[in-house]
């Protein structure tokens, strides 16, 4: 296992999580 390639999915993994909060957070004030 590279260091360089679970950093990678770390910082993919994050990410994804990121935009899915700012989603949900467009979402609810959508509906507000």
């Amino acid at each position: 296992a590279s260091t360089g390639g679970s950093l990678k999915n770390r910082d993919e993994t994050q990410a994804r999580e990121l935009i899915e909060a700012m989603t949900q957070n467009e979402y609810r004030a959508q509906n507000d």
